[in-house]
């Protein structure tokens, strides 16, 4: 038995002997992320930064996610293995506005759903004269997804971001610095000139020719174009509808028509669809506002029933593909 201690003290003081001495890293909060999130939005007012930040590190070559951690508004202490990484910091948590396939750099997408099946239920009759319509003018009427607004998303990428080796014991963090902005635009749009206002008990609007997403990671728009619904409101006049939406964008095809349907709703039940095209007014419209002249009238209602009116617009429904 004493023959035996012996062997394993002997072969324990070799082991010792043989290790080779290295630093230790520090696996505890090794970076500090120092983020800086734009406050200053045309047509939108910021009323607090948001609350929560994701924060993901991609492999550079496969666009794997290898690391994710989470910091306030303004950043803070995360902990990523050395190496060199895509990042991308978005905030967390927005009510429309979803993040999809993160778990690959090129692909992390911003989208919207579809607007729900209760409110396509509310808006089957306008829905269908508004096909009707553009089949007319196309002559098909392909399907076509309509969806929310998104909500505003702060996005900041870092590419081919190195995280050095830090030996226990060294002072300070390695510190990057970021700036997330907002790839959100939001537009005003008012429509003036309306008569017969006072009968009038809601307006919702569909605005063609967005883009239907945007790759985070990548840092594009979406080649798919969308619809997006939102409410407008009439001022006390009851001669002017205002109203605002979110969007990713314009979508760029040349081909791309922006008409702007107005779904109106009169007092006695009635349904009226006008229709103009907005496709001039968003070249070059740094201020993002929208100014249509309605000219149309909502008359006394009588009964129920639905009215279209067309203004002089050429309309192009688009297949969308997601």
């Amino acid at each position: 038995m004493r023959f035996m201690y012996l062997i394993l003290a002997v072969l324990s003081l070799s082991a010792v002997l043989s290790c080779e001495r290295r630093p230790l890293v520090d696996q505890i909060s090794n970076v500090y992320l120092d983020l800086e999130i734009e406050d200053e939005i045309t047509n939108y007012e910021l009323e607090s930064l948001p609350s929560l930040m994701k924060v993901n590190f991609y492999d550079p070559d496969t666009g794997e996610l290898l690391f994710e951690d989470f910091v306030g508004p303004h950043g803070g202490d995360i902990w990523v293995a050395p190496g060199t990484y895509h990042m991308v910091v978005y905030n967390f948590g927005t009510e429309s506005t979803i993040i999809g396939r993160e778990s690959h750099h090129s692909q992390a997408v911003a989208y919207t759903n579809e607007i729900p099946d209760y409110l396509k239920g509310q808006l089957n009759t306008f829905l269908a004269a508004r096909a009707s319509m553009h089949a007319s003018k196309n002559g098909d009427s392909p399907d076509e997804n309509i969806v929310n607004t998104p909500d505003h998303l702060f996005v900041a990428n870092g590419y081919g971001v190195d995280i050095p080796v830090q030996v226990a014991g060294e002072s300070g963090q390695h510190v990057i610095s970021a700036r997330a902005e907002t790839v959100v635009e939001t537009y005003n749009i008012t429509v003036r000139e309306i008569r017969g206002g006072q009968y009038i008990s809601s307006v919702s609007a569909l605005i063609s020719g967005m883009v239907r997403a945007h790759y985070i990671g990548a840092g594009e728009d979406s080649d798919t174009p969308a619809t997006i619904y939102f409410d407008m409101h009439m001022d006390d006049t009851r001669t002017v509808l205002s109203g605002s939406f979110n969007t990713f964008g314009k979508h760029p095809g040349v081909e791309s028509v922006l008409t702007l349907d107005l779904l109106v709703k009169d007092t006695g039940g009635g349904e009226h669809i006008f229709t103009f095209d907005l496709t001039d007014q968003f070249k070059d419209n740094d201020d993002q506002t929208l100014e249509v002249i309605g000219d149309f009238e909502v008359t006394k209602p009588s009964g129920g029933g639905l009215d279209p009116g067309v203004g002089d617009w050429e309309d192009e429904d688009i297949d969308i593909i997601i």
